[in-house]
């Protein structure tokens, strides 16, 4: 759980069984990615002193648990999920033959009281004034770098502007492609596409329900959850858990990564839902 506004980071694992709520506010530098990771972690901590019993472990961080099948190693490699692959390794060398160690993908923000509980607390700890972990993984340092340098441009040229004026700014537009591909991408960048959840935003229809009866009918379900796409879905993971997390749409579109957004146009093609585009 992440607050811009106070700039804080906060991580939370709940287990009502044994009756613990652990919460961490992280380093105001440490990503949404590691705070689940910092979580994940606490888990294993809880499954490491509980080798009697069967363990069933539920995050709403996709990236998380494809990060933790992935085979990549490189020093890329969030530190906290070295971490839990090594206690995941120990705690299935020691447990006993008839308990077992499970870990689920539940769907974020769908009412699901443990995971609402857990959001909640992450919130609580992300609002605490003391900072329990400091320790960031330095690949969550790009972020913060990335926003100071585009804030620093920005602020650049818009100074700039104020006294040359844009007669003398170049289009540096005129050599992009303008192909369906690109239309598509841009559509989800500026989050107007069509897809039930944009057109009912726009009165255009009246409910954003999914035709397989999900709540939203978003960018995001249709890459992620939406059963209609479960076999073209497959190959896109299988490419996706190669590449470093997190794995979001907005995140892949925002500064365009091309193999990430090659693949996400390329699995619409296959589902036969692309976004529609208009050419002159």
């Amino acid at each position: 759980m992440q607050l811009e506004r106070k700039c804080a980071v906060g991580s939370a694992c709940i287990s009502p069984q044994i009756n613990y709520h652990g919460k961490h506010r992280l380093n105001e530098f440490s990503s949404v990615f590691t705070a689940e990771c910092v979580a994940l972690n606490n888990a294993f901590d809880i499954a490491l002193e509980n080798l009697d019993k069967n363990i069933n472990i539920y995050t709403a961080s996709l990236s998380t648990l494809l990060s933790l099948q992935s085979t990549k190693n490189s020093i890329k490699v969030n530190a906290y999920i070295l971490d839990i692959k090594s206690k995941y390794n120990t705690v299935n060398s020691l447990k006993k033959s008839n308990t077992a160690i499970s870990l689920f993908s539940v769907p974020a923000h769908k009412g699901i009281w443990g995971n609402e509980l857990t959001d909640s607390t992450a919130k609580n700890a992300a609002l605490s004034e003391t900072i329990d972990i400091t320790k960031t993984p330095f690949t969550d340092l790009y972020e913060h770098f990335k926003k100071e340098s585009y804030n620093k441009t920005e602020n650049s040229i818009t100074s700039q502007g104020a006294i040359t004026g844009k007669k003398t700014i170049s289009n540096i537009y005129t050599k992009i492609n303008d192909s369906p591909d690109l239309i598509s991408i841009n559509q989800i960048r500026s989050n107007h596409y069509n897809f039930a959840a944009s057109l009912a935003k726009l009165n255009i229809i009246e409910f954003p329900r999914c035709s397989c009866n999900n709540d939203i009918e978003d960018i995001n379900h249709v890459i992620w959850n939406c059963p209609k796409c479960n076999v073209q879905r497959e190959k896109l993971m299988s490419i996706l858990q190669k590449m470093n997390p997190p794995f979001n749409t907005k995140a892949f579109v925002a500064s365009p990564c091309f193999v990430a957004c090659a693949l996400i146009v390329s699995f619409l093609r296959k589902c036969d839902i692309r976004p529609k585009y208009k050419t002159n």
